[in-house]
């Protein structure tokens, strides 16, 4: 497991120049048109998208193929890629944070704070999608499973869409989930995303010791 793990962290690292760029560059952007909650996102956002590129790297070389040629298990493969990016996108929200509690400091009006309040949810939705996305990568490689992420973060945002549209109708109020406290707000959608990837992680290592490397 060490060892896989730092194959992928050493993979980050060759590109980590790209991300450190763009993110910079986006960094500044948002804070010069005051957006800090599209910052926050993008951070996130960047944390899952590492793991398809980590993956992509694989496939390209068939490095799967080869690692269970060695004394490696399937599951302790596939336990590694869920590590991975559960480390990538921690990293990209507490970032976020960081940045956000930055800026507070300074003398810059932003349009909108990036707390846990905005963190959570958006966090929910990329881990949510990528564990969707998760067991078609294993099954049909990385590229496909760019096509079943985005089909996933589609669906999902349509879902939200027309539950906040359904609550406007029918004047359901959502400032309840406002007054919640923090830890109960933060546990709720933390809880959300450990049974998403548990539920992920069991279907990958059911699909992948039936495929055929």
């Amino acid at each position: 497991m060490k060892g896989l793990i730092l194959k992928d962290l050493y993979l980050i690292k060759a590109f980590a120049k790209q991300y450190v760029i763009v993110l910079a560059f986006m960094t500044i952007w948002a804070i010069a048109m005051k957006a800090m909650s599209f910052l926050g996102i993008y951070f996130i956002l960047m944390g899952a998208m590492i793991l398809l590129s980590v993956m992509s790297l694989d496939d390209a070389v068939s490095f799967n193929r080869f690692a269970l040629t060695m004394p490696i298990s399937e599951r302790t493969l596939i336990q590694s890629k869920y590590l991975i990016f559960i480390l990538t996108v921690s990293a990209g929200g507490a970032i976020a944070l960081i940045i956000s509690g930055i800026v507070s400091f300074l003398s810059v009006e932003m349009n909108l704070e990036f707390g846990w309040q905005e963190i959570m949810p958006s966090l929910t939705l990329f881990v949510v999608a990528t564990s969707i996305a998760f067991p078609v990568i294993w099954v049909k490689g990385a590229e496909k499973g760019r096509y079943a992420y985005m089909a996933a973060i589609l669906g999902l945002g349509g879902i939200v869409y027309v539950a906040v549209k359904a609550c406007l109708k029918y004047n359901i109020s959502l400032d309840a989930l406002e007054t919640l406290p923090n830890a109960l707000f933060v546990g709720v959608f933390a809880c959300i995303c450990m049974i998403a990837l548990l539920i992920s992680y069991f279907v990958s290592v059911f699909l992948v010791r039936k495929k055929e490397w």
